[in-house]
């Protein structure tokens, strides 16, 4: 590690003295010399890199090396030939020109993304750039040169070209900065190439003004170069991993914008020399500016089209690596399979859902995946869903078996991919929705089942009773309805608490369960009130055996808390005459009931159609009692109490009469209950006290 960072230190040195040692020497064939070995230290700079740091691609910089190699013996042949005005151009311009290939090649592939990324144009942004620059260079130096006869055409093209060349190599090497920022190992070649550019422009330049013999500095500056390659080849960074073929084929707005500004650079200068007198522009200059046009015109155009449909390309293989990594990761199911169903892939999510590994089901029939008796509609939907043909598809509902015996609940969604070339087959997913059953039946439980007990409520009940009552039956086999209510249950709440009170109503509905046969539905109305229809066959006599069995049932004391609590009701029952609503048979029921109570509680009463008169009269006698106090329509009774053996009146008891205005005298064992119920009471109680007193006070006035 410390030699990886110490070589770029020493080499850094090394180079600046074989600089400064350039600089210095005499401006003969020394300096040219000096400039050979200047190179050849650099291509081994390079080699020891790559033996240093070991990159990933470590043949691109071998080549880079052989590049520099024969740049180098380029040099050695002009410092043995001399400058010599008849041999220009010569074998060391044409063995330096050899050297550019190798540069070129081994510059692509070390700054080009990882393998098996082919984009053919992805060198075609530092070409634009090369091309738009050239064109710029040779009107800016070789135009003043092509109207005047000193510099013949052949020798002005090999003065300019090796600046060029390096120019495109810079910018070669630039284009690795967007997709590696940061990488000291492409910075340091950028400024290395441009160096070696201003290099070779300047020694043109000089050319073209007839000075063949290279200055001391100009040898130091050709020699820098070179040397800043060889010292990027050190840095450690060059082991650093590949950039990501992603960053390549994705489009930056400095990428769009420069390729754009370096097209218009070369048609800009190409109307600005048409704009101009054709006497005053060489038609060589004419010429090269507008192939330059369109060549960079067309490069742009080509490589604005590769990055888009690089783009296009990337944004579906997201896409799909997305849609494999959901797969991957999902509980559901994805199985495919081919046009008989045979299966031949089977998503991770069956470990989850199933227990069982995927490969598992290869080879395997899609119907082996549920349960033995839903294979044939499985299979028979499959089927359809191939003769439909493309695009169709098929949802259904299917048990699953987990590999621990369990069933799962799943929705399958079958669709025919057959004709599409990226799937070629039948897409078949399976969605666990056990859950979700569960909770819409707990749902549908609670609504229709009273929460406490268990028991069907109100609403279940009487849609249970109304279908029974639809069904056309027999006269022997009516629909019967049996309604309980429990007697002084409020006593319980008010003395043990609600709590055990509730526990007394689960109590109650169990034994109201056991009472019922299984074609009876029991329900809970609501309070301390229950009800029983009676669907199965018996009659009037099988609801007296129930009711019977159901009081004997509550005669027994429930435990609670540590009370032996005993609890008894009165049950009235109600027969369904044809045609009968559901409403009426259930207030037909409760009057029974309410007989039941009136004949003493823990009584059972049929239901009478005189009932249902004398609770009309109940009802309006609650109405009136109100009324019947403040209209004076109560009065007393006084039954004397008299010792037989003297004949005196020792006493009299008070007894409460109404007088109806219609009815007549109503006997007090039917108004009182109702005067009880609807808290009246009270007043009376007090109405008969005062009464009382005062008819007192009037005897003894008058016996006075």
């Amino acid at each position: 590690m410390v030699r990886r960072h110490l070589g770029p230190i020493v080499f850094g040195v090394l180079a600046i003295a074989l600089v400064v040692v350039a600089f210095t020497a005499s401006p003969d064939g020394a300096g040219s010399s000096m400039g050979m070995i200047g190179t050849m230290t650099a291509a081994l700079a390079v080699v020891a890199g790559v033996a240093w740091h070991r990159p990933v691609r470590p043949v691109p910089w071998l080549i880079m090396a052989l590049g520099l190699v024969v740049s180098g013996l380029a040099v050695w042949s002009w410092a043995g030939r001399g400058f010599v005005d008849d041999q220009f151009p010569g074998a060391g311009e044409a063995i330096a020109a050899m050297a550019y290939p190798s540069i070129f090649v081994g510059l692509i592939a070390a700054t080009s993304a990882e393998r098996g990324v082919r984009d053919l144009l992805s060198g075609a942004e530092p070409l634009i750039y090369a091309i738009a620059a050239s064109s710029l260079v040779w009107l800016a130096v070789m135009e003043p040169f092509l109207d005047t006869d000193e510099l013949p055409m052949e020798r002005g093209v090999w003065i300019w070209i090796f600046a060029v060349l390096d120019l495109l190599l810079a910018l070669v090497a630039s284009r690795a900065l967007a997709f590696r920022p940061g990488r000291p190992v492409f910075v340091i070649l950028v400024v290395g190439f441009l160096t070696w550019s201003v290099a070779h422009a300047v020694t043109g330049w000089r050319r073209g003004d007839g000075v063949l013999e290279p200055e001391r500095w100009e040898t130091a500056l050709l020699m820098a170069g070179p040397l800043l390659v060889g010292l990027a080849a050190l840095m450690p960074s060059l082991a650093a991993a590949p950039p990501d073929p992603e960053a390549r084929r994705s489009i930056r707005w400095a990428h769009v914008i420069g390729v754009t500004i370096a097209a218009l650079v070369p048609l800009a200068a190409l109307i600005m020399m048409l704009a101009i007198d054709a006497g005053d522009v060489s038609r060589s200059s004419i010429l090269v500016v507008s192939g330059s046009t369109l060549a960079v015109v067309i490069l742009a155009i080509a490589r604005m089209w590769a990055l888009v449909g690089a783009v296009r390309q990337l944004t579906e293989e997201r896409g799909q690596s997305r849609l494999a990594a959901m797969i991957e990761h999902s509980n559901d199911i994805v199985v495919l399979c081919d046009a008989d169903g045979v299966v031949g892939y089977v998503s991770p999510g069956v470990v989850t859902t199933l227990g069982i590994g995927p490969e598992v089901w290869a080879g395997h029939h899609l119907v082996d995946l549920v349960v033995a008796e839903e294979r044939e509609g499985l299979g028979t939907g499959f089927g359809r869903l191939v003769e439909q043909g493309r695009g169709a598809t098929i949802e259904l509902e299917a048990t699953l078996v987990r590999a621990d015996g369990k069933q799962r609940r799943a929705t399958v969604i079958m669709a025919n991919l057959l004709d599409e070339p990226a799937i070629e087959g039948v897409v078949v997913t399976f969605r666990d929705i056990t859950e979700q059953r569960n909770l819409e039946r707990q749902l549908s439980h609670r609504a229709f089942h009273d929460e406490l007990t268990g028991l069907a409520n109100r609403a279940l009940f009487l849609d249970r009773m109304d279908h029974a009552l639809r069904i056309t039956r027999s006269d022997n086999d009516p629909v019967v309805v049996l309604f309980v209510d429990l007697d002084d249950f409020k006593k319980v709440n008010d003395a043990l608490g609600h709590a055990v009170g509730d526990q007394m109503l689960r109590a109650v509905a169990d034994r109201i369960r056991r009472s019922a046969g299984t074609g009876d539905t029991a329900a809970r109305l609501g309070g301390d009130e229950f009800a029983i229809l009676l669907e199965d066959r018996g009659g009037v006599d099988r609801a007296i055996d129930v009711a019977e069995r159901l009081l004997e049932e509550l005669r027994h004391p429930v435990t609670i808390g540590g009370y032996d609590v005993t609890v008894l009701a009165s049950v009235g029952v109600a027969v369904a005459a044809p045609g009968t609503s559901t409403t009426s048979v259930l207030r037909d029921a409760d009057i029974a009931m309410y007989e039941a109570k009136r004949a003493g509680k823990g009584q059972i009463r049929i239901f009478d159609p005189a009932m249902r008169l004398m609770a009309t009269r109940h009802l309006e006698y609650r109405s009136e009692l109100g009324a019947a106090l403040e209209n004076g329509q109560f009065r007393l009774a006084f039954m004397p109490f008299v010792d037989l053996r003297s004949g005196e009146v020792r006493g009299a008891e008070a007894l409460v009469r109404w007088h109806h205005p219609q009815y007549g005298d109503v006997a007090p064992s039917e108004f009182l209950p109702i005067a009880e119920r609807s808290g009246l009471m009270v007043p009376i109680g007090h109405w008969v006290l005062e009464e009382s007193l005062r008819q007192v006070a009037t005897w003894r006035t008058d016996a006075g």
